[in-house]
């Protein structure tokens, strides 16, 4: 038996008859369409990181221009594109429709891996900030988001954790 073969310490041995919805699922809602901030590789690394970390299924919600190149990265997730307007700016009804669904069935939320600096985003950001069903990490472009907001922590219903790093 190689090292890869042994299992994580303090983890319980996974099921032989379990499957990918037997192991957590994951929804991770981040990437960027605007032109002056494309982005798609922060989403697909904190997707990658979920199933190589025991994760059975992720599900990356991304703006509809950049969800093929994100799916690329990153082919053992599947994805669902949230609506963007002309200037790649997350449209927030409609991407709520699309995030309500999506978390019905996830165990745990990343919300902000490149998600970029538009207010459709931040309003998808408050929106997972104020369920509570649902537990959320908040990262990267999601604390951007929210930083002008002095209240969301005090008034946010999430279990959440913050992922503030300097830089």
């Amino acid at each position: 038996m190689s090292g890869l073969d042994l299992p994580l310490p303090g983890l319980p041995p996974r099921d032989p008859a379990g499957h990918k919805g037997t192991f957590g699922t994951v929804t991770v809602v981040g990437g960027c369409a605007m032109e002056a901030s494309r982005m798609f590789g922060a989403p697909a690394l904190a997707a990658r990181a979920a199933l190589r970390s025991g994760c059975g299924l992720a599900t990356l919600l991304v703006p509809a221009p950049v969800l093929d190149r994100t799916i690329a990265l990153t082919p053992s997730a599947t994805g669902r594109a949230l609506p963007v307007d002309e200037n790649g700016d997350v449209v927030a009804h409609a991407a709520a429709a699309v995030f309500d669904e999506a978390v019905e069935s996830a165990g745990a939320i990343v919300i902000g891996p490149g998600f970029g600096p538009g207010d459709g985003a931040r309003s998808i950001v408050l929106r997972a900030m104020f369920q509570a069903e649902t537990p959320v990490v908040l990262d990267a472009d999601g604390l951007n988001l929210l930083a002008g907001l002095i209240d969301f922590a005090r008034d946010s219903h999430a279990a959440a954790v913050l992922t503030p790093h300097p830089g």
